[in-house]
């Protein structure tokens, strides 16, 4: 069995003149931004945040994390768990951002 590196991949795929980098959307990057100066929040967690608000069939724990960044406090759960989504919403809520508690 021959096993390639994502590198040595790339190199042996065949070539694909037909192949466009997709034009992005201004409004998605307009809201990354927007949540990036309020906040503080670094350009991965405040993408991260803003996927997080739109993504549709979210658990629980998910939809919670977004309420609290728009309400302006996220209550994490007094659990391993919620120490875990804590952290997480410290990094996507940024500096500025809103209040964690847990």
């Amino acid at each position: 069995m021959l096993w390639l590196t994502e590198e040595e991949a790339f190199h042996y795929a065949p070539p694909n003149d037909e192949e466009r980098p997709s034009p992005g959307d201004a409004s998605f990057a307009a809201a990354v931004s927007d949540w990036q100066q309020r906040t503080g929040a670094s350009l991965g967690y405040a993408t991260i945040f803003r996927i997080l608000e739109v993504l549709t069939g979210a658990c629980a724990e998910v939809q919670a994390l977004v309420r609290g960044g728009s309400a302006g406090r996220d209550d994490a759960p007094a659990s391993a768990e919620g120490v875990w989504l804590a952290d997480l919403a410290r990094k996507l809520f940024g500096p500025n951002g809103p209040t964690v508690v847990g």
